[in-house]
């Protein structure tokens, strides 16, 4: 039997707003499930096993890196590559930013270091101090024990503009690792830092680099320190 064209058009209308109340609902629960994946398009959890970035990210701490504030890449993931040819939106990072990357040698390992000095600018290391642009960068000791169970002495540490930050040492000044002759950060390239020293493989070896911006994964947004142990 035929509907009467009055109540089909009632029944479609009706269905209409229907499925406009089931898409207001679920497009944005889906996109907030997206948002918050550990390894999604916004964030990605990590867990680390390297003493480089300590005291900031102790061996054993979890830590959430947004891919946000630097924009999209091809290097943005690690198991595809996005069809892209420069980073979108192409934001600048900043001096202090802790950010994960991979490097062009080792393409398929993220490390996690310290941005020191961005494209164009001078940096060098003398008796383990850092200058940068001929200026040498304010450190402070710290009076606090280190919590390692190796013997190192902790020092506040501040770039131009930036927020301070503890760096660890274990060597003496003098050590090769203490002493880097000036370079120049390449167009299109940051340098990189490990806050631990003398126990990180950075952009003072050529296995790591000055770093191309492209390859930057995303900013360090949030650190849960691991669970202090009583170590033997």
């Amino acid at each position: 039997m035929t509907q009467p064209p009055a109540l089909a058009a009632d029944r479609d209308q009706s269905d209409r707003r229907t499925l406009r109340r089931v898409l207001a609902l679920t497009l944005p629960l889906s996109l907030l499930v997206l948002v918050c994946l550990p390894n999604g398009p916004v964030f990605k959890v990590h867990s680390t096993a390297s003493v480089s970035m300590e005291p900031t990210i102790p061996v054993g701490s979890y830590f959430i890196a947004s891919r946000w504030p630097y924009g999209w890449s091809s290097k943005s993931f690690l198991s595809f590559r996005l069809p892209v040819s420069s980073r979108h939106p192409n934001w600048i990072p900043q001096r202090g930013d802790i950010a994960t990357f991979i490097t062009p040698n080792q393409p398929g390992v993220e490390y996690v270091k310290r941005i020191i000095a961005l494209p164009g600018e001078r940096v060098a290391i003398k008796n383990a101090r850092l200058v940068l642009n001929s200026i040498e960068v304010p450190r402070e000791p710290l009076a606090q024990p280190s919590t390692n169970v190796r013997p190192a002495k902790a020092y506040t540490e501040q770039l131009p503009a930036g927020e301070a930050y503890t760096i660890r040492k274990e060597l003496a000044d003098n050590d090769d690792l203490s002493n880097m002759a000036e370079v120049t950060v390449q167009a299109g390239h940051v340098f990189v830092l490990g806050d631990n020293r003398d126990n990180s493989v950075d952009s003072r070896f050529d296995v790591c680099g000055q770093v191309p911006i492209e390859n930057l994964v995303g900013k360090v947004v949030w650190i849960f320190p691991a669970k202090l142990e009583k170590r033997k």
